[in-house]
């Protein structure tokens, strides 16, 4: 997912959606997102949000109930 600044060996997408499986086990009382870029590069190709929602579903399935 684009942002401001990358790391190597960061958490992919499906280690998101594990973490997210995982926290979902528990009381969930909210969920924030702080920022999403939908471009790497000012002019870029813009990126869909898709991926991202797709890796939380776990918690926002739990946030439903």
């Amino acid at each position: 997912m684009p942002t401001d600044y990358q790391h190597e060996n960061g958490l992919s997408l499906d280690d998101l959606c594990a973490a997210c499986a995982v926290l979902a086990r528990s009381e969930v009382v909210g969920l924030e997102i702080a920022e999403f870029q939908n471009v790497w590069e000012e002019g870029g190709d813009p990126v869909s949000p898709e991926p991202l929602i797709e890796a939380l579903e776990p918690l926002l399935q739990k946030l439903r109930r």
